[in-house]
């Protein structure tokens, strides 16, 4: 029986901005390329996506910028694709959120965009919690959230 996933190495990375402390709660491999995502937690108890990058199956890690709307956002799902990663999350002030894409061809770099469209944005907390990909073509489960009601949302991009 192979060895394989018995043997483990911590590696303490460091806090990223000015955070009181930070987590890791998102992975995506690609390849040797490992992407891990998390939030960092202020002073103030706002939180704010991060992201550290190894190239090398996960012996060592750089920090990555992950800019959003607005300066706050969460990463909610992340995945890989055949031409890469994204990853998904949420910004704007509590109870009024809206999706945010991410999405990045080796890691070290991620572009935001904010799509608009019922399940996406709008009144209310729009939030996509899962993410999958087959090639280029992805798919997001999530929900939206009124203070009256709560609605599924499925989010499907077809392959380009």
């Amino acid at each position: 029986v192979p060895a394989v996933g018995r043997h483990w190495t911590a590696h303490r990375l460091k806090i990223p901005g000015t955070g009181a402390r930070a987590q890791l709660t998102r992975v995506a491999v690609n390849g040797h390329t490992v992407i891990a995502f998390g939030d960092e937690v202020w002073a103030s108890g706002a939180h704010a996506a991060f992201a550290e990058v190894s190239h090398d199956d996960g012996r060592t890690w750089t920090p990555v910028t992950v800019d959003s709307p607005g300066g706050v956002a969460v990463v909610t799902a992340v995945t890989a694709m055949s031409n890469g990663f994204t990853a998904v999350g949420t910004y704007g002030p509590a109870g009024d959120r809206d999706v945010v894409v991410w999405t990045s061809p080796n890691g070290d770099g991620w572009l935001p965009q904010t799509p608009a469209g019922p399940g996406l944005s709008g009144p209310g907390i729009q939030q996509l919690s899962g993410l999958t990909a087959i090639g280029t073509a992805l798919t997001g489960v999530g929900f939206t959230a009124t203070p009256t009601a709560e609605h599924p949302t499925l989010w499907r991009v077809p392959s380009r």
